[in-house]
């Protein structure tokens, strides 16, 4: 994807969400950047899941930004009650500096919008353009050798 002129890769790993592959999980989150965290916008559980993994990204990367990602947004517009409500889940976000995306997969609703603003975040930080365009002049470089001559 392009940001600004500037070519990024996201590296992306979905993780399940299971705690049988916690200390897997971990192994993910040194040094990442962002985290799109997932939650059944009808399903309270999933909610309250989201906050662990939540707080296990934070223990182990706390500069990482979180964006919660309220999936099924489709049925809402069918009768589905968020639960809880989104105020409720805004305020969460807001607390700990995360941002909120109501998502479908089923309509691709705010899908690449989420991952945009996951690469204009990342972008927006000059530390990581300076890894961008370091990356960009290492890739660059011819690659010569001086074998089999």
């Amino acid at each position: 994807m392009q940001i600004d002129g500037k070519k990024i890769i996201m590296g992306i790993w979905d993780t399940a969400g299971t705690e049988r592959y916690d200390a897997m999980c971990k192994i993910y989150y040194r040094g990442a950047k962002a985290a799109i965290i997932c939650y059944d916008i009808t399903m309270p559980d999933t909610f309250q899941k989201a906050k662990y993994w939540i707080r296990e990204l934070r223990d182990i990367e706390e500069d990482c930004k979180v964006y919660i990602c309220a999936t099924k947004k489709d049925i809402l517009e069918h009768g589905a009650v968020p639960c809880p409500e989104i105020d409720v889940v805004e305020r969460y976000a807001a607390s700990i500096q995360a941002k909120l995306f109501l998502t479908s997969s089923k309509t691709g609703e705010n899908v690449a919008e989420l991952f945009n603003e996951i690469a204009e975040d990342f972008m927006s930080d000059p530390r990581n353009v300076q890894k961008v365009e370091e990356a960009i002049e290492i890739s660059n470089q011819s690659k010569r050798t001086n074998c089999c001559k």
